[in-house]
């Protein structure tokens, strides 16, 4: 059973630019266990000739690194990774090597391309008792999910209407 414990929506201006922030966060019992789970997703009005700055903050501010995997779509495309991410002490740690760690953070940067509009969105999760066949069934949800968004032309590519 999943229970979301917290939604916040907040519209916001940041150095004149646009933007809403919509985060969730769930706990979810598994093996006698508790997850915990955050979505995150930002909507943003950005400039399209900006593309490439501001994927490459995205990606190096979530894992230090910039080079994500794409995918272009005929109405989108789809900037994302996946790592395993954890603290030590207050310094973040990513280990990219998925052979050895399951990710626990994905991150994706989606582009509309019939519009100024795209959405950054991530999702961690706590949970070490992960199998490597349940760490690919996260990923394929992750995929399904960003391929699945749509930018409406008739809302001027908002896909929040």
């Amino acid at each position: 059973m999943t229970m979301v414990k917290a939604i916040q929506r907040t519209d916001k201006i940041k150095n004149g630019q646009n933007y809403e922030d919509w985060r969730a966060l769930s706990t979810k019992k598994y093996k006698g266990e508790n997850l915990i789970g955050q979505l995150n997703l930002k909507f943003f009005e950005r400039s399209t000739k900006d593309e490439a700055v501001f994927v490459e903050a995205t990606f190096k501010r979530r894992f230090h690194a910039n080079k994500p995997k794409v995918i272009e779509m005929k109405d989108k495309k789809i900037y994302y990774d996946n790592a395993y991410t954890y603290f030590k002490g207050t310094e973040e740690k990513v280990i990219e090597d998925k052979s050895s760690y399951i990710p626990n953070t994905y991150v994706a940067y989606v582009v509309d391309e019939h519009s100024n509009k795209t959405i950054e969105i991530s999702y961690d999760f706590i949970d070490n008792n992960l199998s490597k066949n349940e760490g690919d069934k996260t990923n394929k949800q992750f995929l399904k999910m960003l391929k699945s968004i749509h930018f409406r032309p008739e809302n001027n590519g908002d896909a929040r209407r």
